[in-house]
């Protein structure tokens, strides 16, 4: 994950922004944002699969408002963990699975067959 612009609610709110990979924080930063315009925060974030975004203000009266809008996020796909299925294993998986199907055909005389 590399970037994206947040805005606060509330003038100097702080965002902590933590990357994760399996359960384990690899990436914890605290960002303090702008209710006026939006902040543009470089993550730089890398070989993660989990990411929290927890918003930390507390309004004079003691109550919690965490509203922050988020826009323009930008991913790195090249570090994009691959979907269950996919890569090397996935196609693994489906060439047996075809070369199975294809026993079966030939076994039952089909495959072959002009």
């Amino acid at each position: 994950m590399n970037s994206a612009y947040l805005t606060s609610e509330n003038e100097g709110s702080l965002i902590e922004v933590v990357g994760l990979y399996h359960g384990t924080v690899l990436y914890d930063n605290t960002y303090v944002l702008s209710s006026t315009a939006p902040t543009c925060c470089a993550f730089d974030y890398a070989g993660i699969d989990t990411v929290w975004f927890q918003s930390r203000f507390q309004a004079p009266d003691f109550s919690f408002n965490n509203a922050f809008e988020m826009d323009n996020l930008v991913v790195n796909e090249s570090l994009a963990i691959p979907e269950a299925g996919t890569g090397p294993v996935g196609a693994l998986l489906l060439l047996s699975l075809g070369v199975g199907a294809f026993r079966k055909l030939r076994n039952k005389g089909v495959a072959g067959q002009h």
